[in-house]
């Protein structure tokens, strides 16, 4: 029977590898984001201007972290529940906004949720997954 390992599961495993492998400050690898989404990871280290919207999941206070990001040439549009922002920023400031500190994850919005009554207005708002 084959395993797959979740997320979450193979950070740990990088951390261990990472400790036993190589004199690394502790801090470094603890302050590791749980999760960057692969969208971007595409966009590190790019130098286009282009604008992007992104979730962000923190893990810090949110205020001190807002600031941060503002530091970092980004936009907060919307704070999403006590641990996550809606932010625009340049593509080419994603790699600073991947290293800050009290980053839980960080990944590209996606239009992946509708309402159900779209276009009826008699029918009941339901909210789904596309």
């Amino acid at each position: 029977m084959t395993s797959i390992r979740t997320d979450s599961a193979l950070l740990v495993s990088i951390r261990d590898f990472l400790r036993a492998n190589y004199t690394i400050d502790d801090r470094l690898i603890e302050n590791m984001p749980d999760y960057i989404g692969p969208g971007v990871t595409k966009l590190r280290k790019s130098s286009r201007g282009d604008v992007v919207t992104l979730l962000v999941g923190i893990s810090s206070d949110r205020d001190e972290f807002v600031t941060q990001l503002e530091e970092a040439g980004a936009t907060v549009n919307a704070k999403i529940g006590q641990a996550a922002l809606r932010v625009t920023a340049s593509q080419s400031d994603i790699d600073c906004l991947s290293e800050l500190e009290g980053l839980k994850s960080l990944e590209i919005e996606q239009e992946d949720v509708r309402r159900l009554d779209e276009g009826y207005e008699s029918s009941r708002q339901r909210v789904t997954r596309s």
